[in-house]
């Protein structure tokens, strides 16, 4: 079922979800997908909003809830009481009552009673019950790594934006270096985006998982900082820029952010889904724009976000791939879409690393108290 394309032709949805075919029918810059649009419509949500994701939760919680709160706090700028708070924690979806998410243990304290905090707003705003609601600060977020809880009073909290630049692996290899340093040469990794044999996702559930396994791939690129000589504390949207060139009309960049232990191990920091951009949809305002053949692009996905610890001698991991399967559907490659196409192409992704193209990401680091 997982590999059927293309994906009209997935028959055992036929009747059970129907309102999947209408789905493909529509691009994602046609209007006809307002209904389920919200960035336009906060101005008439009227009720108080508790905003609750999670780091893992899937696909793209965390970037949703974080936008609903600031967009609730834009359009009622001018109310004394904003009526909306934001709640980010450890967990997958669902797991509020577990100190684990997938491989990766938070401790008790990660653990909240999701039926008495829903309970304790609804008392508040329904009820009329005085039990401090309004006197908490709007934001609470979990910082994994020191694996404990943190309060602002916005959404991102305070950081410092610092570039981390990747350098070129050596030849034959696909391992890089991250550096606060520029590149100082002309280099470039390039490596084979199969879609008929994807970069696979090893595990079947969410949450945090060790993915040291993938940078033994042809079709991987990963890219490690030095060991931390000091605990880094990452909170906030991630940016990222990364100039690509691609012998085919169009390609799935993965830039998947890591924290690599000393014993090898490589916990993902968020879901999948906010790590990743399609090429040509690398600005929906202007529609599906497919690429040109060996012209660079400066391409980044736009979602990625956490809060964690990188702790002493961890190291900050950077993973590049053109796929990620079966998490999202493959990219053809060929400029048509898997929707209505089972049109396999296989193609080189450059990754540029010069001066001039400085790949690289910035990370929002939050200062230590000592």
């Amino acid at each position: 079922m997982l590999n059927t394309l293309p994906l009209n032709q997935l028959e055992e949805l036929r009747n059970v979800a129907p309102y999947y075919y209408d789905w493909l029918s529509h691009r994602p810059e046609d209007p006809w997908w307002d209904w389920a649009e919200l960035r336009n419509k906060y101005g008439r949500a009227k009720a108080a909003v508790l905003n609750l994701s999670a780091w893992y939760d899937d696909n793209y919680g965390p970037e949703g809830a974080t936008t609903n709160f600031n967009g609730l706090i834009s359009s009622r700028s001018n109310d004394q009481e904003k009526r909306t708070h934001l709640l980010l924690g450890p967990w997958v979806h669902g797991g509020t009552a577990q100190a684990k998410s997938g491989e990766r243990e938070f401790g008790p304290s990660a653990i909240i009673d999701y039926d008495d905090v829903v309970l304790r707003w609804m008392d508040y705003y329904l009820r009329g019950v005085d039990n401090g609601v309004e006197k908490e600060k709007p934001v609470r977020y979990f910082v994994m790594g020191d694996d404990t809880w943190r309060e602002s009073d916005r959404w991102p909290p305070p950081a410092t934006p610092v570039p981390y630049y990747l350098h070129a692996p050596a030849a034959g290899s696909n391992r890089g270096a991250i550096s606060l340093e520029k590149p100082s040469e002309r280099r470039v990794t390039s490596f084979v985006s199969d879609p008929s044999k994807p970069v696979l996702n090893p595990y079947d559930s969410s949450g945090a998982h060790d993915y040291r396994q993938l940078a033994e791939r042809s079709d991987v690129r990963v890219f490690d900082s030095p060991p931390m000589e000091r605990d880094l504390e990452v909170t906030g949207p991630i940016l990222v820029k990364m100039f690509v060139s691609c012998e085919c009309r169009d390609l799935d960049l993965w830039v998947r952010l890591l924290d690599l232990a000393p014993d090898g191990t490589a916990f993902n920091l968020m879901s999948p889904g906010l790590d990743v951009q399609r090429a040509s949809y690398r600005d929906l305002s202007k529609g599906r724009q497919l690429l040109r053949p060996g012209t660079i692009y400066e391409i980044g996905p736009v979602s990625l976000m956490t809060s964690n610890v990188f702790q002493k001698g961890h190291s900050i991991r950077v993973q590049i791939s053109g796929s990620f399967f079966p998490n999202f559907s493959r990219n053809l490659q060929n400029g048509e879409l898997e929707n209505d196409s089972a049109d396999l192409t296989k193609a080189t992704i450059t990754v540029y690393l010069d001066p001039d193209h400085p790949s690289h990401i910035v990370l929002p680091v939050v200062p230590r108290t000592q």
